[in-house]
């Protein structure tokens, strides 16, 4: 006997829901202080000329940091992204 999902096309008398995906990371964690100024200390040139650091950027101080055991190097590149492009839309603002 042949299980069909909703979407599919033909017997409708053995239709079954697919399972839900379970969320991979649950945890959120806020920026502490030193975070904050650790990527201030190794993104200061694109802070200086308030502009968006590319990707490979993003990466590049991630391994620094993990290099030196730093803080950032705990944080996945998009949330580190985003924090930092936060941080520079701010700037901008003032």
């Amino acid at each position: 006997m042949r299980r069909l999902f909703f979407g599919d096309v033909g017997d409708t008398e053995n239709l079954v829901k697919r399972p839900r995906k379970t969320p991979t990371n649950l945890e959120k964690s806020h920026w502490s202080q030193a975070e904050e100024e650790e990527i201030q200390l190794r993104l200061k040139i694109f802070f200086d000329a308030k502009v968006r650091p590319k990707p490979s950027d993003c990466l590049q101080v991630i391994k620094g940091s993990r290099a030196e055991l730093g803080l950032i190097g705990r944080r996945r590149k998009d949330v580190l992204k985003k924090k930092i492009f936060r941080m520079i839309d701010t700037l901008l603002v003032c």
